[in-house]
């Protein structure tokens, strides 16, 4: 290990070298000017001069590590974010930005000299606010109120009352989960509903498939009724110049929202799974859940209740009779309890025809309730436990699974062949999971390792006691051997 010299040493080092212009000199003078064992080795010497005549100093350069986060790219994004919406948390920018909060912070304050600060209210000469309140006294109701009327809301970006769509979860990336689904959803809805701004066309079975008619006898009686909301219902309803899908925030962590209108949320999210399931890969890393949004509440249960007796006439109401079961998932809420819910929902179901029965392990239909804040979302779903609760990752790992059984089973294959009178090769139907051989092969080993070089025993198979020979076309010095000692023995 290089021994550690200070300046002082450093600056003695290069007047010895440059006055002698010996290295042993420079060590032997070094050793008597500093008493000492071990004098500086010649790269040290030659580094000393180096840097003295490089640098025009012998003092130790400080190494300075490149800037991998905080660089000028990711100040100038960070500084944009800030500049659209200033009163974003530091979570959200971190989250939006990549980029760590403790890193953030110090992009903030020491690089763009920017710190957080409340706005005060501006003081009349009587010593009053504006709003009428006294300074340093408690605050009346009025003054709540006022700030409430004139506060900024997020209406139109938000999960409000009267909207359809679609809930996506996802794990605390919820920028790349929005943009996943968003290109997912918009792929699949033109191959069902068509080109969006054309309107929408019905839906063609694929090659083998037939569609049901009962289900589209439900969509059409489900169009019937989102016709006849009221117009509280139409309020926050998709215009037909608005995009088809719109990304918004649902008021809770790992949870987006994607706002759709004039398609059938609970079509989509089937198909999406369904070919997830059949090509066993889902499209993105992100995106978990994905639950369609069919009617939207208030979260009380009596308007839940008026809802849920329109929306579920179409797929439980008389003829029509099936098994279902009700999923109740609650975020910042605690108003709905999860009991009184289902109690509810099971009743208006029995009530509209007798024959609906519970079913919790495969039912035919489930009625999803997802509350996030004071938002009710309903819907009706097919295959939810099939489909794993609409969870793409797991459909398609439980796909890779199962595909990668199927391999394993067709690679053992296990055949059984009988003889016929004239003493040719006949197969038998292969066990299931075996694969069809091209060759007739005889027992269910080869027998050569005892035979001479070049002859090969095809095998032979006992029946009765009887040892039966096949001929599969190949001959070999052995059956020629033992028919010539049958002969002799006739």
């Amino acid at each position: 290990m290089m021994e550690h010299y200070d300046v002082a040493k450093r600056i003695k080092i290069v007047e010895l070298y440059i006055k002698l212009g010996s290295i042993v000199a420079t060590q032997r003078a070094f050793r008597r000017e500093f008493p000492c064992r071990n004098a500086p080795c010649r790269n040290t010497i030659l580094s000393f001069v180096r840097k003295f005549y490089e640098d025009g100093s012998v003092h130790p350069s400080k190494h300075v590590r490149r800037r991998t986060v905080r660089t000028q790219e990711t100040i100038a994004a960070v500084a944009a974010a800030i500049a659209r919406t200033p009163k974003k948390s530091m979570r959200r920018l971190s989250a939006e930005n990549v980029v760590s909060p403790r890193s953030l912070g110090r992009i903030i304050h020491e690089d763009l000299h920017q710190w957080p600060y409340k706005i005060q209210q501006p003081m009349t000469s009587n010593g009053k606010a504006e709003t009428g309140v006294v300074h340093g006294k408690k605050r009346k109701k009025s003054w709540y109120h006022a700030g409430a009327a004139t506060k900024r809301t997020c209406q139109g970006r938000l999960l409000a009352v009267g909207m359809e769509g679609f809930l996506v979860t996802c794990n605390n990336m919820e920028r790349k989960c929005a943009v996943e689904a968003l290109d997912v959803l918009t792929d699949y809805a033109e191959k069902i509903f068509g080109q969006e701004g054309e309107p929408a066309l019905a839906r063609s079975p694929r090659a083998g498939e037939e569609l049901d008619d009962m289900e589209m006898a439900v969509k059409e009686e489900v169009e019937k009724l989102k016709g006849k909301q009221p117009e509280e219902g139409k309020a926050n309803e998709g215009s037909a110049t608005s995009p088809r899908f719109q990304i918004m925030e649902s008021g809770a962590n790992n949870v987006v929202f994607i706002r759709t209108h004039s398609i059938d949320p609970a079509l989509l999210a089937w198909e999406v799974l369904k070919d997830v399931a059949e090509k066993r890969c889902a499209r993105g890393r992100n995106v978990l859940r994905l639950i369609p949004v069919g009617a939207s509440c208030k979260a009380y249960c009596t308007d839940l209740a008026q809802l849920a007796e329109r929306f579920l006439e179409p797929y439980f109401g008389a003829p029509r009779q099936s098994t279902f079961q009700v999923v109740f998932k609650a975020r910042n809420h605690q108003l709905l309890k999860r009991d009184e819910v289902i109690q509810t929902l099971a009743d208006i179901v029995t009530t509209m025809n007798s024959d609906n029965k519970v079913n919790l392990s495969s039912p035919d239909q489930t009625i999803v309730v997802e509350v996030i804040k004071n938002v009710c979302c309903l819907s009706v779903v097919r295959d939810y436990t099939r489909l794993r609760k609409y969870n793409l990752q797991e459909v398609a790992r439980e796909g890779a699974a199962q595909s990668r059984v199927a391999n394993r089973e067709t690679t053992t294959t296990t055949t059984t062949t009988t003889t016929t009178g004239d003493g040719e090769c006949e197969k038998q139907k292969n066990v299931p999971g075996s694969s069809q051989l091209d060759d007739c092969v005889l027992g269910t080993a080869w027998e050569s390792a005892t035979l001479p070089r070049g002859e090969i025993k095809t095998g032979q198979v006992e029946k009765d006691g009887e040892r039966l020979k096949g001929k599969c076309g190949i001959t070999s010095g052995l059956d020629d051997e033992v028919d010539t000692n049958e002969t002799s023995q006739d």
